[in-house]
């Protein structure tokens, strides 16, 4: 302990001449340290709670699927320099957990951990705690190669992708780390049963040039994914041009009554709902369940205000340039609000870009009202849609009659969380989904086509929309929107059998 404080002292006095004031400003300080030195001496359990480091702990679930759609959630509010220390682990119970990796003493994790919870608390989300960096792991995924350019990677993406097969392509994903680029597998689990199956995957594709490795799961940004390699390789096979909803008699053992039936049995009082299907392959609603009622679009209004502003491109008023570019991924591919609120201010604020979706797309927007940028916190409940509104519009981009709707394809087909495919075990791998959800305190909800394929080679799409509106605020959202992300799942897992049995798909 001497000999730190004379280490300490020593240094002082190498520097160049001081003032008094320097001098005596240092000789204290040397003094503290020296008592403090003697306190940590005469008291082992400061010493201790000194080296104790903390984070802050957000969602522990045993389903990691719900700790990655909360995580999604937190991001949002909590803004990007924060999302890019979120991380998922793993505790010794076997429970995941969503934890902002501050490695604080506890005082600053405190700090830390009400800020966000203030934050969270405005959005209606769950509380922020700290929690000891300690009984609990990292989780690891499969680095197959680096690459300068996703595109570079592209090739390798495919060639992985084939030869390991979709069960592994689902979460294949080409991701930046360190200002490159790496293709991965994001199987999440612990590093020697991932260390083990690189080493079999390294048998596979040693002979094309790979040499599978693990990597630290470290939220890196996704730029590339299944979605996109299908949505680049599997043209879209498009509608008639007429959009048109024949209805036929709703049979007994229809997917309509059985959707009313089990969602009647998994809803609460004061919840309501809104389904809607659409067949592209016959041309034929399938399901129509409250489709017109207005209900709060939350963040599934934005590919609404990526539209208005290609609409103003396409009128020579805007440029699709390197900026907006930016903005238009992060606010479909991230849900970014900062992003979606710059898309709105571009196009003239909410009343604006209501007026360009009415007046020029009036046959798909007849339910819409837009009133408001989304609000500090995310906690947006005024901007409203109808499920019909969805069901136009994923028409419409379908069958190219929106400008830019390549664009707006690829955009809602980069990888991402949603709930209709991901976690929903019937819809097998290599269905290619377009789509953007929904979430607040009160809105759980998807809007989608899925793409998917038949037993013949050939592909079917459909459109599926599942809203589930909670009338007041739900006082555990992590649990609550976990809930009704997998009623939205169960019900696409009954669409995609009925579509299974019309189309003989996989």
């Amino acid at each position: 302990m001497l000999q730190l404080l004379e280490e300490v002292l020593f240094s002082i006095g190498k520097e160049s001449p001081r003032t008094r004031r320097q001098l005596a400003r240092d000789t204290a300080l040397g003094a503290g340290i020296a008592a403090f030195l003697s306190t940590l001496a005469s008291h082992p359990a400061t010493a201790q709670a000194q080296a104790e480091k903390y984070d802050v702990s957000y969602l522990w679930h045993p389903d990691i699927e719900a700790v990655l759609d909360y995580q999604e959630d937190v991001a949002r509010i909590l803004g990007p320099d924060v999302a890019r220390e979120l991380h998922i682990v793993q505790g010794t119970s076997g429970r995941f957990g969503l934890i902002y990796d501050r490695n604080a003493s506890k005082t600053d994790a405190e700090k830390t951990a009400q800020h966000h919870h203030k934050l969270l608390q405005q959005a209606e989300l769950d509380r922020a705690v700290i929690i000891k960096d300690e009984g609990y792991h990292d989780l690891f995924n499969v680095e197959y190669k680096k690459g300068t350019s996703v595109n570079a990677l592209k090739r390798s993406f495919e060639t992985v992708y084939r030869t390991l097969g979709p069960e592994v392509g689902k979460n294949l994903v080409i991701e930046r780390v360190n200002g490159k680029y790496a293709l991965v597998w994001r199987r999440r689990g612990d590093e020697n049963s991932t260390r083990n199956i690189a080493e079999r995957h390294k048998t596979l594709l040693q002979e094309k040039g790979f040499n599978p490795s693990t990597i630290l799961e470290n939220n890196n940004q996704v730029e590339y994914g299944e979605s996109s390699y299908l949505d680049e390789t599997e043209p879209p096979i498009k509608p008639p041009r007429k959009f048109s909803e024949p209805r036929r008699p709703v049979a007994p053992d229809s997917l309509e009554r059985k959707i009313e039936k089990y969602v009647q049995n998994h809803r609460t009082a004061d919840e309501q709902t809104s389904w809607s299907v659409y067949d592209f392959t016959t041309g034929e609603k399938i399901v129509s369940i409250n489709e017109d009622a207005p209900r709060q679009s939350a963040s599934m209004m934005k590919p609404f205000a990526a539209l208005a502003y290609f609409h103003l491109v396409q009128q020579g008023k805007r440029q699709y340039n390197a900026e907006a570019k930016k903005h238009m991924k992060k606010m479909i591919q991230k849900s970014n609000n900062a992003s979606t609120n710059w898309v709105m201010r571009q196009v003239g604020g909410p009343q604006a870009m209501k007026r360009i979706l009415t007046e020029h797309y009036g046959n798909i927007f007849k339910d819409i009202s837009i009133v408001e940028y989304i609000p500090s916190g995310g906690q947006t409940y005024r901007n409203k849609a109808s499920a019909h509104d969805y069901s136009r519009f994923l028409y419409a981009l379908w069958n190219d009659d929106l400008p830019q709707a390549r664009e707006m394809r690829r955009l809602m087909a980069l990888p991402g969380r949603d709930r209709v495919y991901t976690g929903a075990e019937r819809v097998p791998t290599g269905t290619l989904v377009y789509n953007k959800t929904g979430s607040t305190a009160r809105l759980c909800g998807d809007m989608s086509i899925l793409y998917a394929r038949g037993r013949d080679g050939r592909r079917h799409a459909y459109t599926l929309i599942g809203i589930v509106e909670k009338k007041t605020r739900t006082s555990n959202y992590g649990a609550w929107i976990k809930s009704r992300g997998d009623l939205i799942r169960k019900i696409s897992n009954l669409t995609y059998d009925h579509q299974k049995a019309r189309h003989n798909l996989l």
